[in-house]
């Protein structure tokens, strides 16, 4: 998802269009950004699947909107600003070994502040926090089946840029089977929504 991401989508877009993995659909839905982050967009419509740029109510019903349209088995979200970790992401993630009765994968990632020059890899299993003080995953490394993202859509209302987080706990309160890939799946700025620059995640 975007919103006047002029500064940061074209990454994002690169990386997707980079991953190696063939069985891959590629939606993007804008915000109606007023900069020109739909006319980057535009320069690779013939590499994305669905193309959408309309008013909305914030980054998590744009994600709930994706969603809708995804017709895959799998579902991941690269916002504005995110990246793959590398080419073979995806590839690596669907030939390994998933539990067929799985309903979220989840890998590594790696946090990175560009005004700090730091960064940090957090692996999937410390993500799990069981009091629920830090985020219990990150989006950007969690593929979700599709019909359990949409049973169980990111509450939009009323929680503006912490949705991802109360929606992962409902769904983990739900004790379904999951497994754990030994996978670098992103990059992410540090800080998400709240850092002050503009490599953010569809900054609203």
């Amino acid at each position: 998802v975007t919103y006047n991401a002029a500064d940061c989508v074209e990454m994002t877009l690169k990386s997707v269009i980079a991953q190696t993995y063939p069985n891959l659909e590629y939606i993007v839905v804008d915000g109606k950004s007023s900069d020109s982050t739909m006319d980057i967009v535009e320069r690779y419509r013939e590499r994305i699947s669905t193309i959408i740029s309309e008013p909305d109510k914030g980054i998590y019903d744009a994600m709930n909107k994706a969603t809708r349209l995804a017709s895959g088995e799998w579902i991941i979200f690269m916002n504005a600003g995110d990246v793959f970790d590398n080419p073979e992401v995806l590839q690596n993630v669907f030939t390994s070994e998933i539990k067929e009765n799985s309903c979220l994968i989840f890998g590594t990632v790696t946090e990175f502040s560009l005004l700090l020059r730091v960064k940090h890899v957090y692996p999937a299993h410390i993500l799990f926090h069981p009091h629920r003080e830090h985020i219990p995953c990150s989006h950007q490394a969690t593929f979700y089946r599709t019909s359990l993202l949409r049973k169980h859509p990111y509450r939009s209302e009323g929680f503006k840029v912490s949705a991802d987080w109360a929606s992962m706990a409902d769904i983990l309160d739900l004790k379904l089977p999951y497994c754990i890939v030994d996978e670098k799946n992103c990059m992410v700025s540090g800080g998400g929504n709240f850092l002050p620059f503009k490599l953010l995640s569809a900054s609203r």
